[in-house]
């Protein structure tokens, strides 16, 4: 596990406690949303691609599979992250199909068959920093706008 260390984070707290409650909690919506595409973009980037084809799955869907999760209130905190599998659309116009990336746990974790070749931890690991900074510019950003409107 990685130590890190986040800065300027008093100074966004002051601004977020100048801010009404529901215009405070919109902005940690999209700040979560905005960390969480850092790694949906990474992940994507490192998901297996099929090598041969397999009329059984369609290319690129594990890599559309991978989104960032909608933001919820859970006891009293804002939570959001990112999830792979589930149905994807791959292709545009008439090469539009729908895709279930069920499969997306088996390549990252692997199975008794089948090797692990893990895409979303190695994302996760790599851009956790990067994911923090851009949710505390995302703060920053919204919050001078809107203390300054």
């Amino acid at each position: 596990m990685a130590d890190f260390e986040v800065q300027g984070l008093k100074e966004l707290n002051e601004k977020l406690q100048q801010l009404p409650a529901k215009l405070e909690k919109n902005i940690l919506r999209g700040a979560i949303r905005s960390g969480a595409m850092v790694i949906v973009e990474d992940a994507r980037r490192r998901a297996p691609v099929l090598s041969v084809l397999d009329p059984r799955r369609v290319f690129g869907a594990l890599a559309k599979s991978i989104r960032a999760m909608g933001v919820q209130m859970r006891n009293g905190m804002l939570t959001g992250g990112v999830v792979a599998g589930g149905t994807a659309t791959v292709g545009r116009g008439k090469a539009k199909l729908e895709a279930d990336a069920f499969y997306a746990r088996f390549v990252e974790f692997g199975t008794a068959k089948m090797a692990a070749r893990p895409f979303m931890r190695p994302a996760i690991d790599s851009k956790t920093t990067g994911a923090i900074d851009a949710t505390a510019q995302y703060i920053r950003e919204r919050a001078d706008n809107e203390l300054l409107s």
